[in-house]
């Protein structure tokens, strides 16, 4: 079989061949990612920013729990939670199933390119996705993908994988050995839109669970952890960039020879500790508080 970098005049797009998203994203003009960032940053800083975006990360997965009221997401802890930049680059893995990250950059991706001219990414939507050709360990990872906004521009993306009991094919729990395409192994999700500005289309999402010759057994329960999947993302949403709140440095950092891509707007609840951030930020610390 011939390497992929042989393959002249193949299409890697996630339809026809699984997708290898290519250097340079091909993004509609409709959307603009913002992209300054600082270069350097203070030690000090770092670790506060750093540690930060780690909890928030934390929390992310712990409210998906917290919502669903699934085992799976409970006791088995069969989800992870993710920050990446405005580009699709990782900045922050959960500490659950780690693997299930893998694939998420792929998928923001994907949308950057195929999505940001029709339908659009827009502030308050959500996408759902559990394409295998476009990244997904297998149908019951179903992942919750959010654009961030800021002052009208793509600011970073949060995003969450969970795993669904039962995403319908040829056996129930969708984990059937003897399948032999696609469609036997469960609905398949090509980065659907979830919600649009804000409003859940549930209508429409227990019509793609239930469509198809292999449709979801229980749809019902289905939307109730997409539900969590939504809620979760909402309550890390008040912790990443919105107009109306305090603003704390974001951008790309160099730090030991890497570039880490720092996110962040409201670092913590507690007015002391933000103002102790901010302090930091302008290099004018009050220890003391």
């Amino acid at each position: 079989m011939p390497r992929v970098s042989e393959m002249k005049g193949a299409k890697f797009d996630g339809k026809g061949m699984g997708y290898v998203p290519p250097k340079t994203l091909k993004v509609s003009e409709k959307l603009s990612l913002h992209s300054k960032r600082a270069r350097r940053i203070d030690p000090i800083t770092y670790e506060v920013v750093r540690h930060s975006l780690w909890h928030v990360n934390e929390e992310h997965g712990a409210t998906i729990q917290r919502l669903s009221g699934s085992p799976v997401a409970m006791y088995a802890l069969d989800l992870n939670p993710s920050i990446l930049a405005e580009d699709g680059e990782f900045v922050y893995f959960g500490p659950y199933m780690q693997y299930m990250s893998g694939v998420t950059d792929t998928q923001v991706k994907w949308i950057l390119e195929y999505r940001s001219d029709n339908p659009g990414i827009r502030d308050g939507d959500m996408f759902l996705a559990n394409d295998p050709w476009v990244g997904a360990a297998h149908q019951q990872d179903v992942m919750l993908i959010c654009p961030v906004f800021w002052k009208g521009e793509l600011f970073c993306w949060v995003t969450n994988c969970l795993h669904q009991y039962d995403i319908g094919g040829i056996t129930p729990g969708s984990m059937p050995p003897g399948s032999t395409t696609v469609e036997e192994e469960g609905v398949l999700i090509d980065n659907f839109l979830l919600v649009e500005q804000g409003r859940l289309r549930e209508a429409e999402t227990v019509a793609l669970l239930t469509a198809g010759p292999w449709p979801a057994r229980n749809p019902a329960q289905n939307v109730a952890d997409l539900r969590a999947h939504g809620g979760e993302a909402a309550a890390l949403l008040r912790l990443v960039p919105a107009p109306d709140r305090r603003q704390v440095r974001v951008g790309g950092v160099e730090h030991g020879g890497e570039l880490a891509v720092l996110l962040l707007r409201d670092l913590v609840a507690q007015p002391g500790a933000a103002q102790l951030c901010q302090q930091l930020l302008a290099g004018r610390p009050q220890l003391g508080l």
